[in-house]
Formats: structure tokens, C-alpha cells, sequence
């Protein structure tokens, strides 16, 4: 009876809130900010030469479903920047990036705030937007560093467990120490629960945003599953959006994660309304 009534509360916000058109605003600007953010990552990672582009791909990729058709688009456009990338395009690139990125951020902040019954202010929220992107941009950057060295020590331990002669150990490290699978969903939680307590400028404690937080990543990974599930086996859409497939495909998939991000703010507020 309760989750009956937090379920129906829950809907009403959503509706009541238009967490579906700021949903949308933060995915325009999102998809807007993603390939000028490839370009200061290829143009980073070919200036320290830390990792490959091949490892960049790889990582990025786990954040997004598992679909043939975005991953070989994903290897397509990080090929086409990594060989037109230029210092000139990268600083560019990175005012695009800070512009466009902070919107989607903005929007995600005016939905919170709205959430909340916080007006929103231009001279005191865009900054905090602001310093959201960079700050995202530079999580994810130490992120594909860390997933790099996780890999290499999940390499190490198997090696190890092989000479040991433990070799019924090896598929089970394999599958539950998968350090960059996990990494990935820690980055996701704990963005989100900073993200909930910070960005909305509002009185919030962190330890009352756990709940909400739990809720979209959960969320995100069973969406990315289910999503890819239904386009490789029920959806038949290249014939209709041909080579906007892959575009269309993100845009759907982040739209509904955005949705599923509110949907936490609205778990928060009425699991801590009690």
C-alpha cells in the first residue's frame, strides 16, 4: 500500500514537474556536447600518450548499451577525430564542449530545482553548471586511467591464481573482479549522488540522496541492458532512419536515462519527506 502511493505520488511529480521537457533539453545539449568532449579526450590522451585511443573507446563504450551499431559508430567518429586532431580544433572543441555541456547540466539543474520549489537564479546556477562539466570532464578522464591499471591488476591477480595452480578461480576473478565494469557504476553512483546534493543549490545532505542515487544507477544499467535486448532482437529501425540509426538510437537511450535520473530526484524527496 505504501509503494502503491509513493509510485502514484511519484508519477504525479513527474507530470506535474515537466521532467519530461527538461528530460529532453538536457539530451539535446548532452548529444551537443559528446563529440567536441572526444575531441579534448583524443587530443589529451595523444599529448601525454597515458592510454591508447583503443582503450578510450573501449571504456567509453561501457556507458553506453551494448550494440553493434553504436560501437562501430563510436570507433568510427574517435578514428575520424583521432586523425584530424589539431590543437587549434581541441581549444574549440573545448569551448564548444564547456558551452553546450553546461546547458545539458543547466537543464538537469532547473529540474532538480523545480523538484525542490527553488526558483532557479542565472548569475548563482549557471557557474555551479559550469564547474559541474569540468569537473565531470575530469572525473572521466582519471576514471579511463584507473579502468587502465584495473584491468592490469585483474590481469595480475589471474596470472597469479594460474601458477598457484588454482585454475577453478580464474573464470570467477574474471567475472566478479572486473574492475572497469565496476568502476564504470561507482563513477555513475557517485556523480549522481553529487549531483543530487550539490547541483540544485539547495539545503541537501548527502547521506539523504543515497536512496535516489541507487535507484538511477540501478536504472541505468537494467535500461542499457533491456535497451540493447530490444533493438538487436525486436526493433528493426536502420531500414526506416538508415544511417541516423546510431544518433537516434543514443538520443532514445539518454532521454530515457535522464528520465530515470528525475525519477531518483523524486525518490529522494518523498522517501525523505517520511
Amino acid at each position: 500500500m505504501v509503494m502503491k502511493k509513493l509510485i502514484k505520488n511519484i508519477y504525479q511529480d513527474f507530470i506535474d514537474y515537466d521532467i519530461l521537457i527538461y528530460s529532453g533539453n538536457a539530451t539535446l545539449y548532452i548529444i551537443m556536447a559528446a563529440i567536441p568532449f572526444l575531441v579534448m579526450v583524443i587530443s589529451i590522451v595523444n599529448l601525454t600518450h597515458i592510454v591508447s585511443i583503443d582503450v578510450v573507446t573501449d571504456y567509453i563504450y561501457q556507458f553506453i548499451p551494448e550494440l553493434d551499431i553504436l560501437h562501430n559508430q563510436l570507433v568510427n567518429i574517435m578514428s575520424t577525430i583521432n586523425q584530424q586532431s589539431t590543437s587549434l580544433l581541441a581549444s574549440v572543441a573545448a569551448i564548444t564542449m564547456l558551452w553546450s555541456g553546461s546547458s545539458g547540466i543547466t537543464a538537469l539543474q532547473k529540474g532538480l530545482k523545480k523538484i525542490d520549489d527553488v526558483p532557479y537564479s542565472m548569475v548563482k546556477d549557471r557557474p555551479r553548471a559550469i564547474l559541474f562539466t569540468i569537473l565531470f570532464m575530469i572525473t572521466l578522464l582519471q576514471s579511463i586511467i584507473f579502468s587502465l591499471f584495473g584491468n592490469l591488476l585483474t590481469n595480475v591477480i589471474i596470472e597469479l591464481i594460474t601458477k598457484l595452480n588454482i585454475d577453478i578461480l580464474t573464470t570467477t576473478v574474471t567475472e566478479v573482479f572486473t574492475v572497469s565494469s565496476f568502476v564504470t557504476y561507482l563513477i555513475i553512483f557517485i556523480f549522481i549522488t553529487l549531483t543530487y546534493t550539490f547541483l540544485p543549490h539547495a539545503k541537501r545532505k548527502i547521506k539523504n540522496q543515497y536512496k535516489g542515487a541507487i535507484f538511477a544507477t540501478i536504472g541505468w544499467f537494467l535500461l542499457s541492458k533491456i535497451f540493447a535486448f530490444i533493438m538487436e532482437n525486436i526493433w528493426q529501425g536502420s531500414a526506416l532512419y538508415g544511417s541516423l540509426t546510431s544518433m537516434y538510437l543514443l538520443a532514445l537511450w539518454l532521454i530515457f536515462n535522464i528520465m530515470i535520473f528525475f525519477i531518483g530526484a523524486l525518490v529522494n524527496k518523498h522517501l525523505n519527506s517520511k
